[in-house]
């Protein structure tokens, strides 16, 4: 859910960075956050924050500190227009979404799309290539990318280890609201220490000056907690994520989290940090104690027993939860504990998966590699992690349960090379439609395989369907002196466009792609509308399936 609120930037640290020059905003103040660090994604921790500017009427982004250009990319998903400078104080800033870049920015972008003839790009640059002075314009704010709706994606991070930075560390801002506390959830795991967990709701209310569920609570003699709490600021409605949560036993301090910073490679913990359940069926936020296999998470400052809580007598017990922004503001949160009759269920014997080991799943016609470490925690499962049927002619798997807590890809290596052609793809099924595909590949001992980063229903399908020109803006009477770009919206039955090129006059000449709506355009100048006599475009999808579409004007 997207957050809003008014941040009023001032130019100063905190005493941990008071070496460093003051950063500048990287828009024109007023801003407002619509989305804060490390928040929960489907598939990652939210690397940044990001700053609302369908409000502003001056939409330029600014480099927030001297430095150089380091990287510049520009993809049809992710980041879209993004642009990386690096400090010398050790930080690198990174803007996103941008509707354009600056001038200097863009001459190198477009020399190289026309020189490689690729528009998806990822460039490094050297030092003092394109220096910048804090508060230059390197771009405007848009919506390019994985975005459905103008702002700008701000990042800080360390340029030594690239580890993701709270921008909020770095500035001061107007907010003396503290986290607000909704919602304490208990999570019973299968004995022996096993997921899927139960878990049991209590609503809070505020009373007096803390927090708390109105009965007592009941829990098994040992499970882990979830916290539903959303700081919020002046002038805001928004939930943000809260900066510091310290949770209490009887006074004593037995976990905390502090979402600092964070390593890319440990970006898909999210999946557990959070409850992914309550974030993929619910929209929902819950910050869990359990740690599982993540405890190399930077963000867990103090833990033990895996963040599993233990009562080991029937007495009650004050559990007392405090939880903080980036301006110090604190809330509290105060319940009684108590160990009740909960039953915990026995673990499924047959289908138990130790997070800390090697595991192969074979099947008739595959196997499935697990790595140490790929799920967030044991698992013990109703049916087989894996389990192959047919449907529709096609050899089909389910693996796992869509709200598996899965950290890292599973490779699923195909048994039998006759299972797979030029046109096969593996492909995740929604019901009948294709939601993400993988082309198989030969792997180093030259059986093909997919490396896929999600639990779901899969098939293994021969794509013969060519991609689809569903929609153009070329009028009927060829008449495009009014044109400043062609535009076409193109579909395919496997869900990906992975080459395509336009031509103009028999040049190849520019396309973009933007992935969320289907959309490919061609930018015109006043030159080529002059001179335009052909026009030639070509989609090709995963399994090199082929589209191609002429225009004589």
């Amino acid at each position: 859910m997207r957050l809003f609120l008014f941040l009023v930037f001032t130019f100063s640290f905190f005493a941990s960075f008071a070496q460093t020059a003051s950063p500048g905003a990287p828009l024109r103040p007023p801003l407002e956050l619509t989305s804060n660090f490390a928040e929960y994604r489907k598939t990652h921790f939210h690397s940044g924050i990001d700053l609302r500017v369908n409000n502003k009427p001056d939409k330029s982004v600014l480099s927030i500190w001297d430095g150089y250009v380091s990287r510049i990319r520009f993809n049809s998903a992710s980041y879209g227009r993004a642009v990386y400078i690096t400090h010398p104080n050790g930080y690198t800033s990174v803007y996103g979404h941008l509707d354009s870049y600056a001038q200097f920015i863009d001459t190198v972008v477009t020399n190289y799309q026309y020189k490689n003839h690729v528009f998806e790009t990822d460039i490094e640059l050297p030092e003092d290539y394109l220096p910048v002075k804090q508060g230059q314009i390197i771009g405007i704010a848009g919506n390019s990318g994985y975005s459905f709706g103008a702002h700008l994606h701000f990042e800080i991070r360390d340029t030594k280890t690239q580890d993701a930075l709270n921008p909020l560390k770095f500035y001061e801002i107007t907010d003396n609201i503290a986290p607000v506390f909704k919602q304490l959830i208990v999570y019973s795991m299968q004995k022996g220490g096993y997921l899927p967990a139960i878990s049991q709701a209590y609503t809070v209310t505020k009373r007096g000056s803390y927090y708390s569920p109105a009965t007592e609570v009941l829990v098994p003699d040992t499970f882990f907690l979830g916290f539903d709490v959303q700081d919020y600021v002046n002038s805001s409605y928004f939930r943000l994520l809260p900066k510091k949560i310290d949770v209490f036993i009887d006074d004593s301090l037995v976990w905390q989290i502090e979402f600092d910073r964070f390593a890319f490679d440990q970006t898909a913990a999210c999946r557990g940090v959070f409850d992914h359940d309550a974030g993929l069926n619910k929209k929902m936020q819950i910050v869990t104690t359990y740690t599982g296999n993540a405890n190399r998470q930077g963000f867990y400052k103090k833990y033990s027993n895996d963040g599993l809580i233990t009562i080991p007598d029937n007495n009650i017990h004050v559990l007392t939860v405090k939880a903080g922004d980036t301006e110090f503001n604190t809330t509290e949160f105060r319940a009684n504990l108590k160990r009740g009759n909960i039953s915990r269920p026995n673990p499924n014997t047959k289908n138990q998966i130790h997070s800390g080991y090697f595991h192969d799943y074979q099947t008739e016609n595959v196997v499935l590699k697990c790595d140490t470490g790929t799920f967030y925690g044991n698992l013990a499962l109703e049916k087989p992690l894996i389990v192959e049927f047919f449907t529709n002619n096609h050899l089909a798997w389910t693996i796992g349960y869509t709200e598996i807590p899965l950290i890292k890809p599973m490779t699923m290596v195909f048994r039998n090379d006759s299972l797979i052609s030029d046109k096969t793809i593996f492909a995740q099924m929604d019901k009948h439609r294709i939601i993400n595909g993988w082309k198989p590949v030969k792997n180093s001992n030259g059986a093909y395989s997919v490396s896929i980063n999600r639990p779901g229903t899969f098939e293994l399908i021969d794509d013969t369907i060519p991609p689809t020109i569903t929609k153009a803006n070329i009028p009927a009477n060829n008449n495009i002196s009014y044109l400043k770009e062609f535009v076409f919206t193109v579909t395919d039955n496997s869900d990906e466009i992975t080459r395509f090129n336009a031509y103009i006059n028999g040049e190849w000449t520019l396309m973009i792609y933007d992935y969320k709506y289907n959309n490919f355009s061609i930018p015109l100048s006043v030159a080529q509308r002059k001179t335009i006599r052909t026009l030639d475009v070509e989609f090709i999808d995963l399994a090199g399936n082929i589209t191609l579409k002429s225009f004589t004007f």
